[in-house]
């Protein structure tokens, strides 16, 4: 039988893996073995303008990940706690092992509240520690501190602005999680979107890429209080230092256009009535924060002062 590998006269190499003729880019054959190409140099990248010194693995998102944290855990006969979940989509995860009976269990928590900006620090907590960072990674106040859990998990679309469609498990060197490597290993032999994955690597190569949101929001107490008076709730703690504020109340319809205009952009959750509000200024790990503070101050100062009507 051939080998898989590059044939030394040239001729089409032989992929391990099955793919549709139709779906190889050039014809040559080589579609897997180039996304493990670029899987292997994203990781290199990463781990040097991220600063992470955990095991990297690539998946497609945030979901996937934490998908692959239960199974693996699970090969490792330990269950992963979902009741610290904040981010809406895994609700339905929550009662995930109910009856399970298994010797270990692991905490899972939501480093940054995509619904309120609370912030909950990994370090202290006891026992196995799995954390949800995609509202952390790749932010200047708070990335580091997402990598004192033993495993994080993170989409690259975010702040670190890498790609759609891309992101991380990382597991710490000390982790004693055999099965959740081997499963991690597996899922990213599945991570196979080449497009995105030439995208990826494209956005983090280069001296020292700009993968941070040096950003910073934060609405001032008395502020807050002005708000309220006209109904409008800011859920972020003051002193966050995160790059978006939620707020919960009423605000007009054009909010979103206006949000552009001032250089943030608003995303609703309907069903819980949050708005969040956001920004972004890419830097290094380094770089000085950008507060825009002020800016946001006028801004919802300039939307609660006109007519409004409910956002949710």
């Amino acid at each position: 039988m051939p080998e898989a590998g590059e044939r030394r006269d040239g001729r089409l190499r032989i992929d391990m893996a099955a793919l549709h003729p139709a779906l190889q880019p050039d014809g040559t054959g080589r579609y897997h073995g180039d996304c493990q190409r670029l899987r292997d140099a994203i990781k290199v990248q990463l781990r040097e303008a991220m600063e992470i010194e955990h095991e990297l693995y690539l998946t497609a998102n945030a979901t996937a990940g934490l998908m692959v944290a239960v199974a693996g855990l699970a090969l490792d006969g330990i269950k992963l706690n979902l009741d610290g979940a904040r981010y809406p989509g895994y609700a339905p995860l929550r009662r995930h092992g109910a009856g399970l009976q298994v010797p270990g269990t692991a905490t899972f928590l939501t480093h940054v509240d995509p619904l309120s900006g609370r912030v909950t620090e990994p370090a202290g907590i006891s026992g196995l520690s799995v954390v949800d960072a995609s509202q952390s990674f790749g932010t200047v106040c708070r990335h580091a501190e997402a990598f004192r859990a033993d495993v994080v998990i993170s989409g690259l679309h975010k702040h670190a602005g890498i790609a759609a469609g891309v992101g991380v498990l990382a597991i710490g060197k000390d982790a004693d999680c055999a099965g959740l490597r081997r499963a991690a290993a597996a899922a990213e032999r599945g991570t196979v979107a080449l497009p995105v994955l030439e995208g990826a690597l494209a956005r983090c190569s280069g001296h020292r890429p700009k993968l941070f949101n040096r950003l910073v929001l934060s609405v001032r107490d008395d502020l807050i209080r002005q708000l309220a008076d006209r109904g409008l709730e800011v859920l972020t703690p003051a002193g966050a230092n995160l790059p978006f504020v939620c707020l919960k109340g009423e605000l007009p319809k054009d909010v979103g256009v206006r949000c552009a205009s001032a250089g943030f952009s608003a995303k609703l959750f309907p069903e819980e009535g949050v708005m969040r509000m956001s920004g972004h200024a890419p830097g290094r790990s380094d770089s000085p924060m950008l507060d825009r503070s002020d800016s946001l101050a006028d801004l919802l100062m300039s939307l609660t002062q006109e007519d409004v009507c409910d956002a949710g």
